[in-house]
């Protein structure tokens, strides 16, 4: 674990230092080509812009917190956003948001205006200028391991990736002698451990969801799945009848309405499965719907509570243009270090009729403890 330092420490030593300060210590000037006097030209592009993000692990979620903008506006507001984000306290969401689990509550710098939730993001915040404003984002996303170093690190080369700066390595990241300038981890008051970024380059244009959607990357494909554990359990709605599951499926159900059916699939697989942004895509190609953006699924995915679990729920409907109207109801969330998946494929007219039962369904799951877990 890096050591907490002074902040002359770190400027000393270029080791760790309390959130407090180190989100304040700026990447100043230019990034420079080649530096010795031998006829080489030298190079200088300028920062424009400037990223302020944290990584809070709470429960079975991970809290993105992330500010991005031109970078002498950004960094005129640090002071504010280290404020904000040791002001950060998690309390139950209380009845009606298990999808939710515990949410964070703050204390706002003085203008900072708080928007309402939509889609993906549990708040905006907007900071300064009315007509121009700085926003800061605030996404939470079921994660099998929150906090394990593996996960943060993806974010963090996202974000690094996003400003134009190259990805640290697993060894770069883990340093406890000397880690990376712009990283720092502090706890809050209640314990939790905030992994936090400060970082100045040029944004890339890959900003919105690309961080917290972090992950393996490339295609959804379907690893192979170990034999299955004991299996989940749930409550089935009536007009549903199980049938055999497919090859990668742990149960399956089919329901009919005259020449209308639709069928439903659980599938848990290791890891995070190629990610969920792949996954929704994969989905779409399903029913004949154009690949999503990442901007477009932070609009359109919300929060679901799977089995006391936070999950997200996606509907996507195929194109006019098709000759068949099919609609999917797909979930996932992320449960004893497996993806799962829940999905409902079938005619529009039945699908929409059948949605109140499956998000029902959903809240009923009771996963599988883990092999030798004795809880129960």
């Amino acid at each position: 674990m890096w050591k907490l330092m002074s902040r002359h420490e770190f400027l000393r030593h270029g080791r760790r230092m309390p959130l407090f300060a180190a989100v304040a210590v700026c990447l100043l000037g230019t990034i420079s080509g080649c530096g010795r006097d031998d006829g080489i030209r030298r190079y200088q592009v300028s920062k424009k812009d400037r990223m302020l993000a944290a990584i809070v692990p709470q429960g079975q979620q991970n809290w993105f917190f992330k500010l991005t903008g031109p970078n002498q506006s950004v960094k005129d507001r640090a002071d504010e956003f280290i404020s904000f984000i040791n002001s950060i306290k998690f309390t139950d969401a209380g009845e009606g948001n298990a999808a939710q689990g515990e949410v964070p509550t703050w204390e706002l710098p003085a203008g900072w205006r708080q928007q309402p939730s939509k889609g993906m993001r549990f708040a905006t915040l907007l900071i300064g200028d009315a007509d121009a404003p700085l926003e800061l984002t605030v996404i939470p996303l079921p994660s099998a391991r929150p906090s394990s170093d593996e996960v943060i690190l993806s974010n963090v080369n996202r974000w690094r990736g996003q400003i134009g700066l190259s990805p640290l390595t697993a060894k770069e990241y883990l340093n406890e002698e000397t880690p990376p300038h712009g990283l720092s981890r502090v706890n809050l008051a209640d314990g939790t451990e905030v992994v936090a970024v400060n970082l100045a380059g040029n944004l890339t244009g890959g900003g919105g969801m690309q961080a917290p959607f972090a992950g393996t990357g490339g295609p959804a494909t379907a690893p192979q799945r170990p034999q299955v554990e004991p299996r989940l359990s749930y409550d089935v709605p009536a007009t549903w009848k199980e049938i055999e599951p497919g090859q990668m499926q742990d149960a399956a159900f089919v329901v009919e309405d005259g020449d209308q059916t639709a069928k439903i699939s659980i599938s848990g697989l290791p890891g995070n499965a190629g990610g969920i942004i792949a996954n929704i895509n994969r989905w779409c190609r399903q029913i004949n719907l154009p690949a999503l953006s990442k901007e477009e699924i932070e609009a359109r995915v919300e929060q679901s509570a799977i089995g006391g679990s936070a999950g997200l729920f996606i509907e996507l409907t195929s194109p006019e243009s098709s000759t068949k109207q099919e609609t999917i109801l797909g979930a996932l969330t992320f449960h004893n270090d497996k993806t799962w998946f829940f999905k409902l494929r079938g005619n529009s007219g039945l699908a929409e009729s059948e949605k109140p039962n499956f998000l029902s369904f959903l809240r009923s799951v009771k996963f599988p403890a883990r092999r030798g877990d004795q809880s129960g």
